[in-house]
């Protein structure tokens, strides 16, 4: 249990860092952009759940996807990675100092 709540505290810090960078980069935009930005990754979270129905559905395209991967937990890295990219990008405000200790 202590080793699971070990683990569990660093993955929760990695993305924090992640997640406080990619703040600070967005940060950069205006409400108006921030608005298109928020509407996009809805969209795109949207269009990465369909390719995955479509892709556990149709065995052929997935064992062409495993083939181009060529190992299937590689395939499965890449997707889970690009999961939690897509809702790391928070549209939050962050202050400047919050991230000094991030660069």
């Amino acid at each position: 249990m202590k080793r699971r709540l070990k683990y569990s505290k660093s993955i929760v810090f990695i993305g924090k860092q992640k997640s406080a960078l990619l703040n600070y980069i967005l940060a950069k935009f205006n409400n108006q952009e921030e608005k298109y930005i928020g509407s996009s990754l809805f969209l795109l979270k949207t269009i990465f759940f369909w390719f995955l129905i479509i892709v556990y559905t149709n065995y052929q395209l997935f064992q062409l996807i495993q083939y181009f991967f060529s190992k299937s937990y590689v395939f499965y890295y890449y997707l889970l990675n690009f999961w939690f990219f897509i809702n790391s990008l928070q549209l939050k405000r962050i202050k400047c100092e919050d991230i000094d200790w991030v660069l």
